[in-house]
């Protein structure tokens, strides 16, 4: 794994791994695999990312 510097252009890519609804709230959880690699594809950082997203998006007034 390399490291990134200064100007170098990066890419994320998010892959959903695990998407877990919660009965009693109004979100659920998603994880998420975050790999980045920069302007050369070599790998700068691998992650684990957890959210917490809303059942239903709420309307606009």
């Amino acid at each position: 794994m390399r490291h990134s510097s200064p100007g170098d252009a990066v890419r994320v890519e998010l892959t959903a791994k695990q998407i877990t609804p919660r009965e009693t709230d109004d979100y659920g959880e998603v994880r998420w695999d975050a790999v980045i690699r920069n302007q050369h594809d070599d790998l700068v950082a691998s992650y684990d990312v957890l959210t917490l997203v809303a059942k239903h998006a709420s309307s606009a007034p």
